[in-house]
């Protein structure tokens, strides 16, 4: 049985629960060099044979952002600000990451943590990194 990780937006609009068979040493923690990532402080993790179950408690106070190449959804609370997940739809499917500043009690560090620059990457090759890299299934409620 899977792990479960719960984690959530300040105010707790936005909420989650990731569920994983990795430690919290073998998931990965990567601090994306774009410019709103490192605007929000974002240092995201994800298991792509894991889960991630996405909760909004009220919908009008959710703002979905999209910048660049447009393929991923940041969900941005309104009322806090904080951005707790990000989710991309490819082939039809919704796959995501979480902020690991947001999962409840989750130990890390910046030593831990690895910088990646996409920064030209085309976007066919960006949604094949995300389909393998990314958490493989996402649902809402």
């Amino acid at each position: 049985m899977k792990r479960q990780l719960r984690g959530s937006c300040h105010c707790g609009n936005i909420s989650f629960v990731f569920a994983t068979d990795k430690t919290d040493s073998e998931l990965p923690k990567r601090e994306c060099q774009c410019g709103f990532c490192l605007r929000h402080g974002r240092i995201s993790t994800s298991d792509p044979d894991g889960e991630l179950r996405i909760t909004v408690g009220a919908a009008e106070k959710l703002n979905k952002y999209r910048f660049g190449h447009r393929t991923a959804d940041f969900y941005v609370c309104r009322d806090c600000g904080a951005v707790p997940v990000v989710t991309s739809e490819i082939d039809g499917a919704a796959i995501g990451l979480v902020d690991v500043r947001m999962i409840d009690g989750f130990p890390w560090s910046r030593t831990d943590t690895a910088s990646h620059d996409r920064e030209g990457e085309e976007v066919n090759d960006r949604l094949a990194r995300r389909k393998r890299s990314w958490t493989g299934t996402v649902t809402f409620e």
